[in-house]
């Protein structure tokens, strides 16, 4: 569904609120990561760049203006409650809400797209969680 010039596109702000809240949450991941003096790097970065990389496809859904912007939105959606409930007892309840803004976003986003980019957003909203899953339990 085209968005008449000068009208903002459904769904930019609880996208940009899941960006936010995700940019923010790998600062804070960081600072206290550095804080315990944690000598083990590699999984550090690993994670902060998987948050920040959840935060880019929230920031990518708001700020596209086509259809494929669902698909981003999708995986932000996906990415952020996975990571919210595998750390729900660190800092899991931030990545919870901004999960919830990122669902809002690409539900208001997916009125009037098509099937194609709809099935697409499913299968990475359900892929990106899994493969940190994945990940996890192989490292």
């Amino acid at each position: 569904m085209p968005v008449p010039a000068g009208a903002r596109s459904p769904g930019v702000v609880p996208a940009s609120i899941a960006a936010g809240i995700a940019f923010a949450t790998t600062v804070v991941y960081l600072i206290v990561i550095m804080s315990q003096g944690d000598d083990e790097v590699l999984p550090v970065l690993f994670f902060a760049s998987y948050f920040a990389g959840l935060g880019v496809c929230a920031l990518l859904g708001a700020i596209r203006g086509g259809t494929d912007r669902v698909v981003w939105l999708g995986a932000a959606t996906g990415g952020m409650i996975g990571a919210g409930v595998i750390a729900i007892f660190s800092i899991g309840l931030l990545f919870l809400v901004a999960g919830f803004c990122a669902m809002a976003a690409w539900m208001r986003a997916g009125v009037g797209v098509p099937r194609r980019q709809q099935l697409l957003a499913a299968i990475a909203a359900v892929v990106v969680p899994i493969g940190l899953f994945v990940i996890i339990v192989l490292a």
